[in-house]
């Protein structure tokens, strides 16, 4: 899938986001699969709903995806969804679609109208996002994944709302300066080390993007 857009979010903070959740969780939002990926889900958290409220202070094993929708779905915006929609590949795709079946905003449905023409084995998900974003209920033969992710998003929305700060990512201007930091990195790492090589780590832009994901 080709990328259709410039990503509005620094690629290292947004992908962040799903990078936690299981492997193969982006896999089986298939059309094929997303049914019985979330029987698997929603079964996996009975008997421990009494333990939500109590997140973060006490974190439960069989909650833990449940923890990371929570946080990726509360950080999701327009612009997001659009960087998963447009900006990267069919497995960014189905995650934008989860969230915004779990955050759903009107101003989502022309976004995943747009990518469900072009998105065919990932279209049970996205028409659970249009139908959470236009309030309206699923196609029928979607009944149970309907059902189901209504469940799963009344237990993620009892969890304490928390969000991940995201980056802007650079302009074309500010991706020139980053390269040219680099090419300065590695000038100074050929010639002085380590010790050098730390100090030009401090040019503004590597600085800023170059450093790990902060919470």
């Amino acid at each position: 899938m080709k990328a259709e857009r410039r990503a509005h979010y620094w690629p290292a903070d947004a992908l962040h986001l799903f990078g936690r959740a299981d492997g193969p969780f982006y896999v089986e939002l298939a059309n094929q699969k997303i049914l019985r990926r979330l029987r698997s889900l929603r079964s996996g958290c009975q008997g421990y709903e009494k333990y939500l409220n109590q997140y973060p202070a006490t974190l439960c094993a069989p909650l833990d995806l449940l923890y990371v929708f929570r946080r990726a779905a509360c950080t999701l915006d327009e612009e997001l969804l659009q960087d998963y929609l447009f900006s990267y590949g069919w497995r960014e795709v189905n995650w934008g679609a989860w969230l915004a079946a779990l955050a759903p905003s009107k101003r989502y449905e022309e976004h995943l109208q747009k990518r469900r023409q072009t998105h065919p084995h990932g279209s049970a998900v996205i028409d659970l996002a249009i139908a959470s974003c236009t309030w309206r209920d699923a196609p029928h033969e979607l009944g149970e994944q309907w059902a189901l992710l209504c469940e799963i998003r009344d237990l993620v929305a009892q969890l304490p709302h928390v969000s991940s700060p995201l980056r802007v990512a650079p302009t074309i201007e500010e991706e020139t300066a980053l390269s040219a930091e680099m090419e300065a990195l590695r000038a100074a790492y050929k010639s002085g080390g380590e010790l050098e090589a730390r100090a030009a780590m401090q040019q503004k832009h590597l600085s800023y993007y170059l450093r790990g994901h902060i919470e």
